[in-house]
């Protein structure tokens, strides 16, 4: 039961509701069908649960450790509109220079390593 409170409340505040106007109002449904005493535990659900889905769509942004990055910040915004500040960055050496960006079921490989390896197979092949 209070499982399915909590998730209504998180998608009213995903979709942008007031928190307080929400909260407000899931309580006074609660005490109107008598169950008040889950409003600690849906409230804490809730918390839990938002926390969950917001790390779990925070894009994810791969560098190389020395990048630079005003023009990774520049390449990033023009693709997705984010800054660097909205996705988690993560650091992987091997990227050579550029950048990987996961965000959701989108991944953008702008690295060197991905193009010089598409050469190497290229050369390769041939």
């Amino acid at each position: 039961m209070k499982q399915n409170y909590s998730q209504a409340i998180v998608k009213m505040l995903e979709a942008g509701n007031d928190p307080e106007v929400v909260l407000a109002r899931v309580k006074k449904l609660l005490a109107t069908k008598k169950e008040s005493r889950l409003w600690p535990k849906v409230v804490r659900e809730s918390l839990a649960l938002y926390e969950r889905n917001q790390k779990r769509q925070k894009p994810k942004l791969t560098l190389v450790r020395e990048a630079k990055t005003e023009a990774i910040e520049k390449q990033v915004k023009s693709l997705t509109n984010l800054s660097l500040t909205d996705c988690e960055v993560r650091y992987d050496e091997s990227l050579v220079d550029g950048f990987t960006l996961k965000q959701g079921h989108r991944y953008t490989d702008a690295s060197y390593k991905t193009t010089l390896l598409k050469l190497y197979q290229k050369i390769m092949s041939t």
